[in-house]
C-alpha cells in the first residue's frame, strides 16, 4: 500500500474539480490565480510554499475521513 506524501495529497485536492477555487483558496491561503495556475500546471505546486502544500494535504486527510476511508474496524 502506497501512502501519499504532503504534495501528492495536495496535487489531488487541487486536481479536484469538485473543490471550488473559493474554498481552495480560504484552506490555504494562495490567490486564486496561482490556484487555477497550480490546476492548469500541477507540477508547479512542488514550487509552493510548503504551508500552502500541507493545508491542502490536511484538507485532502478531512476529506477522506469525512468518507470512511480512514476508519478502521
Amino acid at each position: 500500500m502506497h501512502l501519499l506524501n504532503d504534495y501528492e495529497k495536495a496535487r489531488i485536492v487541487v486536481l479536484d474539480k469538485n473543490n471550488s477555487f473559493a474554498a481552495l483558496h480560504e484552506q490555504c491561503k494562495l490567490s486564486i490565480s496561482r490556484l487555477k495556475f497550480c490546476r492548469a500546471n500541477p507540477d508547479s505546486l512542488k514550487k509552493a510554499n510548503w504551508e500552502a502544500v500541507n493545508r491542502l494535504a490536511n484538507m485532502y486527510d478531512s476529506q477522506n475521513q469525512k468518507k470512511g476511508f480512514f476508519n478502521e474496524k
